[in-house]
């Protein structure tokens, strides 16, 4: 059986890209997906602190790597450019390598991406560069509530992927309250529909953050997996197409 790989974006830092990986994982237990078949990857990261996403695949036996092997720690750029790290090439091999070793007997592969897409531009490894290594995988944007700033931030992440030769993208809204809720279906699903007809848009979660309050417990598959088939199409966002290693 090939691998499906879900490559999950964001329009920038913190908008929810781990938790929804989180989510879609205890999706996907629910459904009957045995754990030895799924796996979760950050091959590129700022943060080096255990964050729920790698508590949940801890506690489920989930396959994980969720640091590295590109850390962009404070210097890196700044050491990338005097040449006194691996060239771009390397490290891309480097990220490549851990993706499709872990990637081994899985059905579905989440790799977890870093900032907003062209995070790692700099040293030729944004999340727009890594979509393309990995050819046909599915890839997510996850985007922030409000409207002016929700508009922008869609806009200029789309135009980006697409720049780099990714079309295909779908978009859900995350940490969405109730009263956001009516606005983002009235006045930014539409837009972003007008900017970009192509673009699937998947539905809004509420908060993450009931996640780490407790209200939704790291280990609580059902709640979890519920948490995330009531309030985006799940079925339409994984399986748009056949993504293979």
């Amino acid at each position: 059986m090939c691998t499906t790989i879900i490559h999950v974006l964001g329009t920038g830092s913190g908008v929810g890209k781990s938790s929804l990986c989180l989510g879609l994982l205890a999706w996907l237990l629910k459904q009957g997906v045995p754990a030895e078949k799924l796996a979760y990857i950050k091959p590129m990261t700022q943060c080096v602190e255990k964050q729920p996403v790698t508590l949940f695949c801890e506690k489920h036996g989930i396959a994980c790597q969720a640091i590295g092997p590109v850390i962009f720690s404070k210097g890196f750029t700044r050491e990338f450019l005097d040449g006194q790290t691996p060239g771009r090439d390397i490290l891309l091999d480097e990220i490549l390598v851990a993706i499709y070793s872990i990637a081994v007997d899985k059905q579905f592969l989440f790799v977890d991406g870093v900032g907003h897409p062209a995070v790692g531009t700099t040293v030729g490894l944004s999340n727009a560069t890594l979509a393309n290594a990995l050819r046909n995988c599915v890839v997510l944007l996850v985007a922030q509530s409000g409207i002016g700033a929700a508009i922008d931030s869609i806009a200029l992440c789309l135009t980006f992927l697409r720049a780099n030769g990714i079309a295909k993208v779908g978009v859900l809204f995350n940490k969405v309250t109730r009263p956001l809720m009516y606005e983002l279906s009235s006045y930014v699903e539409p837009a972003v529909r007008t900017l970009f007809p192509d673009v699937e848009i998947h539905g809004f979660l509420p908060d993450v953050e009931t996640i780490r309050r407790g209200a939704v417990p790291f280990n609580n598959v059902d709640a979890i997996a519920d948490w995330i088939d009531e309030n985006i199409s799940v079925k339409q966002m994984l399986f748009p197409t056949q993504s293979k290693v």
